[in-house]
């Protein structure tokens, strides 16, 4: 099989030499395996490379089938094997995993390599995510002991199968800094161009040469099961990292006729991205994030006529102590330290977008706020968040947790009763219910409950009389086990901003205290969200969820401002009539209680049945200021080709603020009123 292996690679690609040197430029193998031999435990001897030792989950590896297996490692628990031989500093992994399980249950797999491994641990990890639908994505981080350093992610354009093995290269060159690579793509099909690039500057970064290993990870949800197969490492290191003498044959299987998928090493030098492929890439810009550069900060917008709230960002940090039992449920700093020896959850593509401000078009005010509010404790003056500093649309490169923070797991109470509570820097798992004052959720990966909830509620739910003042900023927001009943962040009186949504039923549900007080008193600004999940069985509708990026259904002093919101689904238990568009971007509803001081402007909305309705609902009449949106054009199309960018029930009932001053995101031309100039009422 080796011989066939290098064939391929040589004959397509012209790379694998056996001489070259990092003086030419050119990549070298160090160990390769077609896994042609039976092991009921453990991965036994590559065909070069040496011996595979398994540093963690010994248990689940074996090799049959022309495979190297990891079998049922169960959620939380990570399987790592080893070729201590193959060590080198500038190093290329390439090989194909398959996911039997792909399309049922409820799970999500990490698949990559940890290059650069250090006797202490410190390595580059460089990993695929799967989930059970078979959404992927591409990240890096750098580990250390007790912590693990986002550097880069991004979502890759491909739909993972049972049948069709994944085929996976990550790439780690240079010192100063230090280039991270990576893709994904579905084997026999062209490779793209480099999916994921970012860079390491930082004082920590790693430098020196180091083993290479397989590295799988099982979230949350049920055990994984993952197959190996087609693996080749390659060096442009000067030196070569020599083969034990124990090495195997570098011959084929006797019989072998199997062909590898995928060319696992790719033709370029380490300062070359392009693909050997001619067919354009599908997977859109590369991610390019630089590590340990400062981002400009400016603050967050406030609505041109000012709506009076009580979500400011305070400006002072006060230290705040919890019970024992929980140790790292508060921190008592802006820049907690990872708790030693927790357990390293891996993050998924949003995690490590770049921390930029939120600041919608210059010609937002930026008044401060008006509130008054008391606050027994304050978040840090230097919370940033959303769209870029020049007033840009969010997207998954500039919301979520900021590039180069160190996420360690949350193990305090999901039900928050203590005020001035901070969680920070944290993957959480479980759905958090916020019941008290001057909360701070901040640069945290949230992967939310799992099954069904028994009624409607939120990653963050915000519901409880006793919420007063919290603040949802630069989070990850993305469900592992997506719900009907499983909203993004669902509420009053909070400020979300420079959130990335994705994967919940809505992605923010605002409305005001039940049998409460008329405010909501919610600011929502510089936020990403989109792909929310569509489930055809719904126990609230029976035509399937009514999926909607942000939902008001009442309360007075809303604010909305340059969120970057699509209303694209994706299939829970499968897709309804209107496909992959949710019910709208943005709907208002008087559904609660009455909306008054609702202002929504500068905001990005495309996608859905309606990117923007408005209902009076239960009330006789809604008045909403909708003013200096930009529109696309991806709606659904009804008969006709028609489609609603703006939908207005009732002319008469419905009134709107600064409706025509509303443009086309590609044109930047006015909206106006007609059947396909942007702006509809119903029966019109």
């Amino acid at each position: 099989m080796l011989g066939a292996v290098f064939a391929v690679a040589v004959g397509a690609a012209g790379i694998l030499s056996g001489t070259a040197s990092a003086a030419d430029g050119s990549w070298r193998s160090i160990a390769t395996d077609e896994f042609e031999r039976t092991m009921s435990t453990g991965w036994g001897t590559a065909q070069t490379g040496g011996v595979w030792s398994a540093l963690s989950g010994a248990q689940t590896l074996s090799v049959a089938d022309g495979t190297g297996w990891i079998k049922d490692l169960p959620s939380g628990v990570s399987a790592t094997a080893t070729l201590a031989a193959a060590k080198a500093a500038d190093v290329r992994v390439g090989y194909d995993a398959t996911f039997p399980a792909i399309g049922s249950g409820s799970w999500t797999a990490f698949q990559g390599v940890q290059v650069r491994r250090q006797n202490d641990g410190a390595s580059y990890r460089v990993r695929s995510r799967v989930t059970a639908d078979g959404r992927v994505a591409v990240s890096a981080t750098r580990t250390a002991t007790g912590s693990e350093i986002a550097l880069g992610s991004v979502d890759v354009p491909v739909k993972a199968t049972a049948a069709v093995p994944l085929a996976l290269r990550f790439e780690v060159t240079g010192t100063s800094p230090v280039q991270i690579k990576g893709k994904a793509w579905m084997a026999g099909t062209a490779e793209p161009a480099w999916q994921l690039a970012v860079s390491d500057a930082s004082s920590a970064r790693i430098s020196a040469p180091g083993t290479s290993t397989v590295w799988t990870h099982a979230g949350s949800g049920a055990a994984v099961t993952a197959r190996i197969d087609h693996l080749q490492i390659a060096t442009a290191d000067v030196s070569p990292s020599p083969n034990p003498s124990s090495t195997s044959p570098a011959a084929s299987a006797p019989g072998s006729t199997r062909p590898s998928s995928s060319a696992p090493v790719a033709v370029s030098s380490p300062a070359t991205s392009a693909s050997t492929s001619t067919r354009p890439s599908t997977s859109g810009p590369v991610a390019s994030t630089p590590v340990g550069a400062t981002s400009p900060s400016t603050s967050a917008p406030s609505t041109s006529t000012p709506v009076s709230t009580s979500q400011s960002a305070p400006a002072s940090t006060t230290a705040v102590t919890t019970a024992a039992s929980a140790p790292d449920t508060v921190q008592t700093s802006s820049s907690p330290q990872p708790v030693p020896g927790s357990s390293l959850i891996p993050a998924t593509s949003s995690e490590v977008a770049t921390p930029t401000s939120i600041e919608p078009p210059a010609s937002v005010s930026t008044a401060p706020s008006t509130s008054t509010a008391p606050s027994t404790t304050t978040a840090p003056a230097t919370t940033t968040g959303g769209a870029s500093a020049t007033g840009g649309k969010p997207g998954a490169s500039t919301t979520g947790v900021p590039a180069g923070t160190a996420l360690t797991r949350y193990t305090g109470p999901l039900t928050i009763t203590t005020p001035g509570t901070v969680i920070e820097n944290k993957e959480v798992y479980g759905d958090l219910r916020i019941q008290a004052r001057d909360v701070v959720i901040r640069n945290s990966y949230l992967h939310c409950g799992t099954g069904h909830p028994t009624s409607n509620t939120g990653c963050v739910d915000a519901n409880h009389w006793d919420v007063y003042n919290l603040l949802v900023e630069n989070n990850t927001i993305i469900p592992d086990s997506p719900s009907y009943f499983r909203d993004g962040i669902v509420g009053h009186e909070f400020t979300a901003r420079g959130n990335h949504i994705s994967r919940t039923n809505d992605g923010i549900g605002i409305f005001n205290r039940p049998g409460g007080a008329w405010q909501a008193n919610v600011r929502v600004t510089g936020n990403y969200i989109h792909d929310l999940t569509h489930w055809n069985y719904d126990p609230a509708h029976t035509d399937g969820t009514h999926n909607d990026g942000i939902e008001i259904q009442g309360g007075q002093n809303i604010y909305i401002a340059g969120n970057n919101i699509v209303g694209s689904v994706v299939a829970g238990d499968g897709l309804g009539v209107f496909g992959l568009h949710a019910g709208a971007a943005l709907l208002v509803t008087q559904n609660v209680t009455k909306v008054d001081n609702l202002v929504i402007e500068k905001n990005w909305l495309d996608d859905a049945q309606n990117s923007v309705c408005i209902q009076h609902g239960k009330w006789a009449d809604v008045t909403v200021t909708l003013q200096e949106n930009w529109f696309g054009r991806n709606q659904f199309q009804y008969p006709r080709n028609s489609t609603y960018q703006i939908r207005i029930y009732s002319e008469s009932q419905d009134h709107v603020v600064g409706l025509l001053t509303n443009r086309w995101e590609d044109t930047n031309g006015l909206l106006s009123v007609g059947r396909d100039t942007g702006i509809r009422y119903n029966g019109a």
